[in-house]
């Protein structure tokens, strides 16, 4: 490819209860977790990378619910686990971007000139049970395992060969966690402060509609006005929780609200 391969990669998984403050009571089951994904961070910096980038699919689900709705919650998830001391480059690619595009993409990192270490951000299915936030899936587990696998033999043809249509299910239901987020933001601020918790709610619906949007495009179909309606829509919904937080007098009184 003419460039300098990729000195190390590494996959972390990215719920939003990994941030301790979110995770809140649950915080110390996920020791384990964020104690992997540390060690994960520490083995790519080793490494002496040139650049450490973080992929991770966008733009949604946001990352409002660790307080980035600036940005989806699969790069705000991986800055976080960089830290603050690094500067990541962050690379989005499309929620529901075919495979071929996704390698594309792969092979145009890899190529790059300069020492590249990879973060990349994935969830698994979210539907391994009745409690589980997609509910119960029977498919799950084998979906899952097949990604593990794949992943730790490093076995590219055998990601590629993965049903995208399952993931483009669990799209839906990282839009409807989105919005079930903010319905429950906006409730914890009416409490407080009326007009941004109002703000907040408004936009409940609006999400789960585009989500629905989003999500039953015709497979085979050219996506380009159709993504221009979702970043749309993620950037006037970014606009709109920066104004109610303001309102609200500032980010510091809303994470006050969220900790009540």
């Amino acid at each position: 490819m003419g460039g300098v391969p990729v000195v190390a990669a590494a996959v972390c998984p990215h719920p939003p209860i990994l941030v301790p403050e979110v995770a809140s009571g649950a915080a110390p089951e996920l020791d384990a977790a964020r104690a992997a994904c540390a060690n994960v961070v520490a083995a790519l910096l080793a490494t002496g990378p040139d650049r450490l980038v973080i992929v991770g699919s966008g733009p949604t689900p946001s990352g409002v619910e660790v307080r980035r709705p600036d940005m989806p919650l699969s790069l705000a998830i991986g800055e976080w686990l960089v830290g603050a001391d690094q500067a990541p480059q962050l690379h989005q690619i499309a929620t529901d971007a075919p495979p071929e595009e996704c390698l594309a993409q792969g092979r145009a990192l890899a190529a790059a000139p300069d020492r590249v270490a990879l973060l990349v951000m994935g969830d698994g299915s979210a539907c391994r049970g009745p409690k589980s936030p997609g509910y119960d899936d029977p498919r799950a587990e084998g979906f899952d395992r097949a990604v593990a696998d794949a992943l730790a033999a490093a076995d590219a043809p055998a990601l590629l060969a993965l049903d995208p249509g399952l993931a483009r299910e669990r799209t839906r239901l990282a839009w409807a966690r989105t919005a079930i987020a903010f319905a429950a933001v906006g409730a914890a601020m009416l409490r407080k402060e009326l007009i941004p918790g109002l703000i907040v709610l408004a936009t409940t619906p609006l999400i789960w509609a585009v989500g629905r949007f989003a999500s039953h495009e015709p497979r085979g179909r050219p996506r380009p006005g159709r993504l221009l309606v979702v970043t749309m829509t993620v950037t006037l919904v970014a606009v709109l929780a920066v104004v109610a937080a303001f309102l609200g007098h500032g980010p510091t009184s809303l994470r006050q609200l969220l900790h009540v």
